[in-house]
């Protein structure tokens, strides 16, 4: 307003403030509307000028788009309008820095992801016994994120109740790692693999040795025998079957007839037993002996013998009917 004045006196000190070496000290006094503005000029005696109360300052501009408004002074890198109607700047580099709303984003941080799956869909596989029981080798099922591993199968058996009978059998797995069934609390994700497997290894102390004697009169089954000595920890069945042949010693035989001690013939049986176990790793034993007539070609005696591997089975059934033709009162 100074040096826009046309009055002679404004202009005047308009170029005392142009040319003298010294700034003139500036004060305000009251609010912007009406302030009296007093100008002390470093003349001698330091005399003040007052100049009628300067017209009030024009609106503030609006702030720019990533302005901040008045309530937000901590903010740099915008105008801001202050007291008085004055308003301050700073910046732009500053803004840059501070603003949240024109920084870039970082390349490096990887993208927020959404929500975790409340239910994720896994995958169920299925196999040896467990794949026979349900019918399939795997399926996708729904189940809660969070879900301890004991109801995890029981949900698993609810679909299958046929699970219930190899529960103690098999293994449960997942994401390929064993999982015991129990409390342990299970964090699941889409995609999840979830394996019901037999055991790797076989418990012996589970299926108890068995020694099956018989001596009967009816006609004897050779599946019937072998059935009974089957067993999941064996890979071999040795079997002896002794039939009625059609001659003896040059002469026609048309039935044999078997009689026995049979006391002393099954405690003779056991011994031969007790003894092939103690020779051979030999799992169950099975000795069927028929008594009365028997006709050719249908079998009087059957000996089954299982183990894990042939040699052991085979050897202890050649013993068992050479001591038993040699030791146990059985006559034709």
């Amino acid at each position: 307003d100074i040096f826009s004045s046309t009055s002679p006196k404004r202009s005047t000190l308009a170029q005392n403030l142009r040319f003298k070496p010294s700034a003139p000290k500036r004060e305000t006094r009251g609010e912007n509307s009406g302030a009296e503005l007093i100008l002390r000029m470093p003349s001698a005696g330091g005399s003040a000028h007052h100049i009628a109360p300067a017209p009030s300052l024009a609106p503030a501009p609006p702030p720019p788009r990533w302005g901040f408004s008045a309530r937000d002074p901590g903010r740099d890198g915008a105008a801001v309008p202050g007291k008085g109607g004055r308003r301050r700047c700073v910046s732009f580099f500053a803004l840059s820095l501070h603003s949240p709303r024109l920084s870039r984003p970082d390349p490096l941080k990887p993208p927020c992801s959404g929500p975790a799956t409340a239910t994720p869909a896994v995958e169920v596989l299925y196999f040896a016994k467990s794949a026979e029981i349900t019918g399939i080798r795997s399926e996708t099922i729904s189940v809660p994120q969070e879900i301890k591993a004991l109801q995890l199968w029981n949900e698993i058996e609810s679909r299958h109740p046929g699970l219930a009978d190899v529960k103690n059998q098999v293994i449960f797995a997942v994401r390929q790692e064993y999982v015991e069934l129990g409390d342990q609390l299970l964090l699941l994700r889409s995609g999840d693999e979830i394996a019901i497997i037999p055991p790797i290894i076989m418990n012996e102390v589970d299926e108890t040795p068995k020694d099956i004697i018989k001596f009967t009169a009816e006609k004897l089954s050779v599946d019937e025998v072998s059935q009974l000595v089957i067993s999941p920890l064996c890979g071999a069945i040795s079997l002896f079957v002794g039939t009625t042949r059609n001659n003896f010693e040059g002469k026609k035989v048309i039935s044999l007839e078997y009689e026995a001690y049979l006391p002393m013939a099954e405690n003779e049986v056991r011994k031969i037993c007790s003894d092939m176990r103690q020779k051979w790793p030999v799992k169950h034993i099975a000795v069927f002996h028929r008594l009365g007539l028997v006709p050719v070609s249908e079998a009087s005696i059957i000996i089954a013998v299982s183990s894990a591997h042939r040699a052991a089975s085979l050897e202890a059934v050649s013993y068992a009917i050479d001591t038993l033709k040699a030791k146990v009162p059985i006559w034709k």
